[in-house]
């Protein structure tokens, strides 16, 4: 799976068609499920550390800023 569809789907940003790749993806095993939950937890992280009216980036910016 592609880091940068795992970003979109976490963001809400993937097509229908997408998202349905990334759950079966994710429902392929527990490592992937995993995977897809620490990306969440990452975008979960970056949504509430951005200050009140700072334009938001995308999470992978952030990882890219903070080398996570």
């Amino acid at each position: 799976m592609k880091e940068e569809l795992l970003y979109k789907f976490v963001q809400g940003l993937t097509s229908p068609v997408e998202s349905r790749e990334v759950i079966q993806w994710a429902e392929s095993s527990p490592e992937n499920r995993e995977k897809l939950m620490q990306e969440k937890e990452l975008q979960d992280l970056l949504v509430w550390s951005l200050p009140a009216g700072k334009p938001e980036l995308s999470l992978e910016d952030f990882l890219k800023e903070h080398a996570l």
